[in-house]
C-alpha cells in the first residue's frame, strides 16, 4: 500500500508571489520542486502550502522461528535457575527479533505522489480564484452601473442647479453693489468682492465637471 499525501493551498491577494510551506519531515526533500511548480503555475498572491503525509499501513510479518531460537533458549536457561520469572509474551518476542517490519517507501515514489497531489491542489486553487474573479467582476459591473445611473440623474438636475446658483450670484452681486452705493470704493475693492462671489459660484459649477468624469 502506498503512502497518502494531502496538499492544501490557500491564497491571499498580493502584488507579488510569496510562498510559505508547512511540510512534514517526509516531504522536506520535495520543497524545491514544489516551489518551482507553484512559481510556474501562479503569478501572484501570498500562498500557504500545507501538506499531510500518511504512511502506509502494513500487516505484521510472521515471526521467524530461527531468529527467536536464541531468545527462547536464553529464557529456558534463566527459568531453570529462576522458575519464578514471568514467561516472555508473544509481543516481547516479536519486538526482540524485529519481526514487526516497518514500511519502506521509495524516495521516487514520495516525489511522484507529492507532484500528483500538488497538481490537484493547483487545479482546486485555480478554479477557486476563477470563481472569485467572476464574483468580483459582477460586483464591480453592478457598482459601475449604479454610478452611471446616478450620474445620469444628476446630469439632468445640474443645469437647473447651475441656473439657480447663477441667479443667486447675480442677486448677491447686485446687493453688494447697492450696499456700496454712495460709499467711496476703489476699483480694487469692487474687483475683490466680485472675485469672492465668482469663486463661490465656480465651486458649485465644478459639480457638473465631476459628473462628466464619472
Amino acid at each position: 500500500m502506498t503512502a497518502k499525501i494531502h496538499i492544501e493551498l490557500r491564497s491571499v491577494n498580493s502584488r507579488f508571489l510569496d510562498i510559505a510551506f508547512r511540510l512534514p519531515e517526509e516531504l522536506r526533500s520535495s520543497e524545491a520542486a514544489m516551489r518551482q511548480a507553484l512559481t510556474q503555475g501562479l503569478r501572484r498572491g501570498k500562498i500557504d502550502c500545507r501538506a499531510v503525509f500518511e504512511a502506509p499501513q502494513t500487516a505484521p510479518a510472521l515471526p521467524d522461528a530461527a531468529a527467536a531460537a536464541p531468545l527462547l533458549a536464553a529464557e529456558s536457561a534463566l527459568r531453570a535457575v529462576a522458575p519464578h520469572l514471568t514467561p516472555l509474551s508473544v509481543g516481547e518476542v516479536l519486538r526482540f527479533i524485529g519481526s514487526a517490519q516497518e514500511a519502506h517507501i521509495d524516495a521516487a515514489e514520495i516525489a511522484q505522489a507529492t507532484q500528483t497531489a500538488l497538481e490537484q491542489a493547483l487545479v482546486v486553487l485555480t478554479e477557486a480564484r476563477a470563481l472569485e474573479g467572476d464574483r468580483l467582476r459582477a460586483l464591480l459591473l453592478d457598482r459601475i452601473g449604479q454610478i452611471a445611473l446616478h450620474a445620469a440623474r444628476a446630469r439632468d438636475i445640474v443645469p437647473l442647479a447651475v441656473e439657480r446658483q447663477q441667479a443667486r450670484f447675480t442677486a448677491r452681486w447686485e446687493e453688494a453693489l447697492r450696499a456700496l452705493s454712495g460709499v467711496e470704493t476703489s476699483a480694487e475693492t469692487l474687483n475683490d468682492r466680485r472675485l469672492q462671489e465668482a469663486a463661490s459660484y465656480a465651486i458649485r459649477i465644478d459639480v457638473a465637471e465631476e459628473i462628466d468624469r464619472l
